[in-house]
């Protein structure tokens, strides 16, 4: 299970992020996290971020979602039943919105 762990660590992390026009990915850190979960390896489940709620009128900077080394390590120990996602949104303090 170790070896198995260490294998999947080793394969590094996914990341999809949605910035407006193209511009640089933040580093900074995010107003907002949340794991979300899927099941069947993320074939099953549908989970929807309110960016309203979040970030107010100001609206968001940047989106991302992120299958992190913990989230594929959760899945390896239920054989894909569990696979949760991680969410991040940035709000925006200014320039462009999404």
């Amino acid at each position: 299970m170790a070896f198995a762990a260490t294998i999947l660590c080793l394969q590094g992390c996914a990341a999809v992020t949605i910035t407006p026009n193209g511009q640089p990915k933040l580093e900074t850190p995010p107003t907002f996290i949340e794991r979300q979960s899927f099941y069947l390896f993320g074939i099953i489940g549908e989970n929807h971020i309110d960016v309203e709620s979040i970030c107010g009128t100001q609206g968001a900077r940047q989106l991302q979602t992120i299958d992190r080394c913990s989230d594929r390590v959760f899945g390896a120990i239920t054989l894909g039943i569990y696979s949760p996602r991680t969410a991040k949104v940035w709000c925006n303090d200014d320039g462009p919105t999404l």
